[in-house]
């Protein structure tokens, strides 16, 4: 691995490969060397080869929750939003109270236009910052329920009508959603 991060230092990026191909031959667990391999073959437009290099790295505990995110980032940029949301809501439930997860899984809902898992996302990132006390981020994510909710407002169930009796499961969300 030290090898071909030198090689990428010096821009011998066919170098690199070699040496991250043949770490990955001398030990199938190099999660290090199946990622840095991905990127490069991503970066070079090999999506295909970098897709099947992710997917390997993912059961490598080490580097599973990187290699997730990497390949939803890259099927993102491939414009594979349903693959790409796929991964990462995967990546998010890993670590479901990590902020930063889920305001990147919020950040693909609202690209392809699900603003109803957008906004439970969100109200659930304004709870967390509420339990950690974060104010500010508090402030700001509620702002983002606010919007959102305007967005999703005939699939909201908070909107529909907290004080309509509507069952249980309506009344429920909407007291968790604080409308």
């Amino acid at each position: 691995m030290a090898r071909s991060e030198r090689l990428l230092d010096q821009q011998r990026v066919l170098l690199a490969m070699g040496e991250l191909t043949r770490a990955i031959a001398e030990d199938s667990r190099c999660g290090a060397a199946y990622l840095a391999l991905a990127r490069l073959r991503a970066g070079l437009g090999d999506y295909a080869e970098a897709d099947v290099l992710y997917a390997r790295a993912i059961h490598l505990r080490p580097v599973a929750d990187e290699a997730l995110r990497a390949r939803a980032l890259m099927r993102r940029q491939q414009g594979k939003m349903v693959d790409a949301l796929r991964d990462m809501a995967v990546y998010a439930e890993l670590a479901p109270n990590d902020v930063s997860r889920l305001e990147t899984l919020a950040t693909v809902y609202i690209e392809i236009k699900a603003w109803a898992a957008a906004l439970a996302t969100y109200r659930r990132i304004t709870r967390l910052h509420e339990l950690q006390a974060n104010s500010d981020e508090a402030a700001s994510a509620r702002i983002k329920v606010r919007a959102l909710s305007l967005l999703a407002a005939d699939a909201d169930p908070v909107r529909l009508g907290a004080s309509e009796d509507h069952g249980w499961t309506r009344r429920a969300l909407a007291r968790l959603g604080g409308s």
